[in-house]
């Protein structure tokens, strides 16, 4: 069999939202994660949806498609490796220090993920030309 040809596409929505809104969508889906991004100068944590769909042609070859949607960023000021957020008293933390997760019932942590492969960068570029886009406005 011959080697997989890729195709990745992000749809035009991109939305800029505060982090705050960002945690209010991760419940709406029942995410556990968000992705942390560089691009350029930028920080960004990232949440998204990733649609595969694939087809084998005539003469073998698989062809994957991944089209990217309903992409909503927030921009940080760096790394961290939790959100704990406290949906009863409305208190958000960006943090690394593990030692505030206090595991109350009231409290959602969110896993910030940080690395680095193609959808990923597909979704960097496009928030960065989204941002340009808006700042020439």
């Amino acid at each position: 069999m011959k080697n997989p040809v890729y195709r990745i596409a992000v749809d035009d929505f991109i939305k800029k939202v505060s982090l705050e809104e960002l945690i209010h969508e991760l419940i709406a889906h029942k995410f556990k994660r968000v992705w942390y991004i560089e691009g350029g100068s930028k920080r960004i944590l990232v949440n998204f949806f990733v649609h595969t769909s694939k087809k084998i042609l005539d003469d073998g070859v698989q062809v994957v498609k991944r089209l990217i949607s309903e992409v909503i960023f927030t921009e940080v000021e760096d790394y961290e490796k939790i959100i704990i957020y406290d949906h009863i008293k409305g208190i958000l933390s960006y943090t690394s220090d593990e030692n505030e997760v206090t595991h109350y019932t009231t409290e959602l942590t969110f896993l910030v993920l940080k690395g680095v492969d193609t959808v990923l960068e597909k979704v960097s570029e496009a928030i960065i030309k989204k941002i340009t886009a808006d700042k020439s406005k």
